[in-house]
């Protein structure tokens, strides 16, 4: 498709040139361009520079840049392992939704209402954070675009992110999913956490989450199996017929590889673990979109965690092109 394929190496190097997601066309959510299109897109991304629902250290405000900037640094349209091109796809950058950044209320409504607007010009959608917050009017608002269908959400991170509240605020990077859960957006009896790794607040967290009916593979266990066997699991946990939404902390992954994030954890997974796992998921789940969030450009070293960040973005969107 000639108005959305990638600009190749030769004519223009990776170091030039307007950034966006692999180096795809930036056409705007709110363009006539975008929503006046003759079909829908096969995959939009968008970013959404929020920060302010945080527990420790800000900085993710940061994080669609960072991953843009990165981004051009790989020849991202052939994925060698699934035999994948992805210039026959009409995959475009939308820009950021231009969120609040003194208010999370009015940040999480404005999000919830132009991610409606995105998921009804695109079939699939791809976020990138900004903090966990973030996933939350995300979920809700595909579930509303899928007429009311609960999600099955796959869950990387080194947090359940299903407390109830912090300090009395409701809405925050660690409630995200408790509050997808009581809108019936996601279906956690259809939904799994993995990589969860490092101490908690107390035990009352993990007992809360496992009462919402999450099923956990910790990290420990995790880097013990291989990756089929983990998706394997997966599949059979989340259903082959729920459409599926994956959502990716990077502190997930081992701060050795990837430092620049708010809330690092020691004894993460390592990147090709992740990577491995989601190739294993291509073409067998109904994958309609997903997040990578908590990148933090500001305590990151030579760009390392947006490299993984938008690795990780890839193996998703490439695993759902199936």
């Amino acid at each position: 498709m000639s108005n959305s394929s990638a600009l190749s190496a030769p004519p223009i190097p990776r170091y030039s040139g307007v950034k966006t997601f692999f180096r795809r066309p930036h056409i705007p959510y709110t363009s006539d361009s975008f929503l006046l299109a003759e079909k829908p897109f096969d995959c939009a991304i968008v970013g959404v520079p929020f920060d302010i629902g945080v527990s420790f250290r800000t900085g993710q405000r940061e994080g669609p840049s960072a991953v843009r900037n990165i981004s051009h640094l790989s020849q991202y349209a052939y994925h060698v392992e699934h035999d994948t091109d992805i210039s026959g796809y009409s995959v475009i950058d939308v820009g950021d939704i231009p969120v609040s950044p003194h208010s999370i209320d009015d940040a999480v409504n404005l999000c919830k209402k132009d991610m409606k607007t995105i998921a009804k010009h695109a079939r699939k959608v791809f976020v990138v954070g900004g903090d966990h917050t973030i996933s939350y009017p995300v979920l809700s608002a595909l579930s509303e675009h899928y007429g009311g269908e609960s999600l099955s959400l796959i869950h990387f991170d080194s947090h359940y992110d299903t407390m109830d509240q912090y300090f009395g605020c409701k809405v925050t990077h660690g409630t995200p999913f408790r509050r997808a859960v009581e809108e019936k957006a996601i279906d956690p009896l259809c939904s799994v956490h993995l990589g969860q790794h490092g101490p908690l607040y107390n035990k009352s967290v993990e007992d809360g989450d496992k009462a919402l009916g999450f099923d956990t593979i910790r990290t420990g266990e995790l880097v013990k199996m291989e990756p089929e066997a983990v998706a394997a699991w997966i599949i059979k946990k989340v259903g082959k017929n729920k459409k599926v939404y994956i959502s990716v902390d990077i502190d997930v992954i081992d701060p050795g590889f990837a430092p620049g994030t708010v809330t690092p954890e020691s004894g993460g997974m390592q990147p090709r673990e992740l990577f491995n796992i989601l190739r294993c998921l291509r073409g067998r789940l109904d994958i309609i979109g997903g997040d990578v969030m908590e990148v933090c450009p500001c305590y990151d070293v030579a760009e390392t965690t947006s490299l993984v960040a938008v690795s990780t973005l890839w193996e998703m969107m490439t695993a759902s092109l199936a």
